[in-house]
C-alpha cells in the first residue's frame, strides 16, 4: 500500500581478493570446509593495507600502460538491437560512477572532430587528444553511434552532467606481484591478476612460468659458495654447448647479440651475459645450482641441462621472490606466510603460525649477491629503477619469444616479484622485456613504499 523507498547500490571493494582467498583455502586444508564455514574463526593476517593499496595502483596503472602498446582491439560492444542509445541504461551504470574510475561509455554521435559519448548521467566528448594512443586518426573510424567503450572518468561535473573522460580498454594481459618481508617471510601485499571477478587464477603463488634471466642470481649464488668470486673473469663469446643428456646442441645467444668477451662475474650478472651464465653452470656442475636453489626454497622441477642457467624451468613467483629475500635477511630464508594467528569465536588461539626458517646462504655471499644485484640496478638491466635511490638491489628476465617478463626488486625491509605475460603463453611484443614491461610496475610501487620507511643499508657480515 505503500511505495518502498531504494537506496543507490553501493559498490563494495575488496582491495585484497587474492590475498582473502588464499587464506580461505588455507583455512580449509586445515581445518576442514564445515569447520571454516561454522566454528566463527578470527584470522590475524601479514596484510598491509597500505602496501596493498599501493600494490593494486602500480598493477592497474603498469597493465594499463602495456596493454595500450599491444594496441587497440576495438569496441566491447553494441547497443542492443531495438534500443536507443540516447536512452539506454548499461548495467554497470547502476554501480554510480567516480572520478577516476573506468567505465562503460555509449556512442551517442560521430562527426570529424570526435565522438559524444554518454556515461549514465554525464556526457563527454572524446577527442583525437584523448584517443591518439590508438594511431586511430579518423573520429569515425573509433566507433559509430550505439558503440560501446571503454573510458576512464578524469573529472566529473555534477551541476552540468558533463565528464571529462579518455578513452581505455580492459588489459588482455596479466599480471602478478608479491611483497614479502624478507626477515619475518610474512606476505605483506598480494596481487594475483589484474582482475579477481575475471579470473580466481592466483598467478603469484599458483601458476608457475619460465623465469628467464632472473634465474641467474641463483647460479652466481652457487658459484660464491663453490669458491668463485666477482672479480673473477670468465669469456663471453658466440658459444655451442654440447651435453650428454640432450641429442641437440644447444645454442643460446646474448641479448641483441651483444657479446663481452672476458668479463667479471659481477658485469656478467649486471650486463645479464647469457653465455658466460652458461659457462659458469658448467664451471660449477648441475648439481651445486640444484642444491642451492633448493636451499633457497625452489620446490619445482629443475633438471641439469644447459639451459638451467637462463631459467628454463618453470618456477612460481613467490618462490623466486622468497629465495631473493634470503640474499636481503643475510642469508636467512623464512618461509613465506599470509596469517599469524585463529582465534576461536571465543577469542583464545587456536593455532599461530611459526614459519619454517633455514640458513640457506652465508652471510657473505648474501652480502656480495646483494652487491652485485645493487650493480644491476646502477649500471646494468635494471636501470630504469635507478631513480628509486641507493640500497635497492634486483633483477630481470626475459624469456624467449618475450613470453614472461620478471623483475625480483629487494631492499633490507621488503622483497618485491613482478611477472607479466598472458595466460596463454604468447610473446608480449618485439621490445617488451622485463625492464619494460613489469619493472615500472615494481618501480611504482617501491615509489610508494619508499614514502612509508626509508630504504637502510643492506647488512655487512
Amino acid at each position: 500500500k505503500e511505495p518502498i523507498e531504494t537506496s543507490p547500490l553501493r559498490r563494495v571493494e575488496n582491495p585484497a581478493p587474492y590475498f582473502v582467498e588464499n587464506v580461505r583455502r588455507w583455512l580449509q586444508d586445515h581445518y576442514g570446509s564445515s569447520s571454516l564455514y561454522k566454528e566463527g574463526f578470527e584470522v590475524r593476517t601479514t596484510l598491509d593495507p597500505v602496501l596493498q593499496e599501493a600494490a593494486n595502483h602500480a598493477m592497474d596503472t603498469g597493465l594499463r600502460s602495456l596493454d595500450k602498446r599491444q594496441g587497440w582491439r576495438g569496441v566491447t560492444g553494441q547497443v542492443p538491437d531495438g534500443e536507443d542509445p540516447d536512452s539506454w541504461e548499461a548495467p554497470s551504470w547502476l554501480l554510480g560512477h567516480d572520478s577516476g574510475m573506468i567505465a562503460d561509455a555509449v556512442v551517442t554521435h560521430v562527426d570529424k572532430s570526435g565522438l559524444d559519448v554518454r556515461v549514465g548521467e554525464y556526457s563527454a566528448t572524446l577527442q583525437p587528444d584523448d584517443f591518439k594512443w590508438t594511431e586511430v586518426k579518423r573520429p569515425r573510424d573509433l566507433a559509430e553511434r550505439g558503440d560501446l567503450l571503454r573510458v576512464r572518468l578524469d573529472a566529473l561535473d555534477d551541476e552540468s552532467g558533463v565528464a571529462q573522460v579518455t578513452l581505455d580498454q580492459e588489459p588482455a594481459v596479466e599480471a602478478a606481484l608479491i611483497a614479502i618481508d624478507p626477515a619475518t617471510g610474512e606476505i605483506r601485499a598480494l596481487v594475483g591478476g589484474f582482475d579477481f571477478e575475471r579470473s580466481e587464477f592466483d598467478r603469484a603463488t599458483q601458476a608457475k612460468r619460465q623465469t628467464g634471466s632472473a634465474f641467474k642470481p641463483l647460479v652466481f649464488a652457487a658459484a660464491l659458495d663453490s669458491g668463485w668470486s666477482l672479480g673473477d673473469t670468465i669469456l663471453d663469446e658466440p658459444t655451442v654447448f654440447l651435453s650428454r643428456r640432450t641429442p641437440d646442441p644447444y645454442q643460446p645467444e646474448n641479448y641483441t647479440n651483444t657479446y663481452y668477451s672476458t668479463v667479471t662475474l659481477r658485469k656478467a650478472m649486471e650486463k645479464s651475459a647469457n653465455i658466460a651464465t652458461v659457462k659458469l653452470l658448467n664451471e660449477i656442475g648441475y648439481d651445486a645450482v640444484i642444491d642451492t636453489a633448493r636451499k633457497l626454497g625452489i620446490g619445482s622441477e629443475l633438471q641439469p641441462f644447459p639451459s638451467l642457467a637462463l631459467g628454463a624451468f618453470e618456477i612460481s613467483l613467490v618462490d623466486l621472490t622468497s629465495a631473493y629475500g634470503a640474499f636481503a635477511n643475510q642469508g636467512v630464508l623464512v618461509e613465506p606466510h599470509l596469517i599469524r594467528e585463529v582465534y576461536n569465536r571465543d577469542g583464545a588461539v587456536v593455532q599461530q603460525v611459526e614459519p619454517r626458517v633455514h640458513d640457506a646462504v652465508s652471510p657473505q655471499i648474501a652480502y656480495l649477491m646483494n652487491r652485485v644485484l645493487e650493480g644491476v640496478i646502477s649500471d646494468g638491466t635494471g636501470r630504469a629503477a635507478s631513480g628509486l635511490g641507493q640500497h635497492i638491489a634486483g633483477k630481470t628476465g626475459t624469456t624467449d619469444n618475450n613470453t614472461d617478463a620478471w623483475f625480483v626488486g629487494y631492499t633490507r625491509e621488503l622483497t618485491v616479484g613482478v611477472w607479466v605475460g598472458f595466460d596463454e603463453p604468447k610473446s608480449l611484443g618485439s621490445r617488451e622485456t622485463g625492464a619494460l614491461a613489469e619493472l615500472p610496475i615494481c618501480s611504482a610501487f617501491m615509489e610508494q613504499v619508499k614514502e612509508i620507511q626509508p630504504l637502510g643499508e643492506f647488512a655487512v657480515p
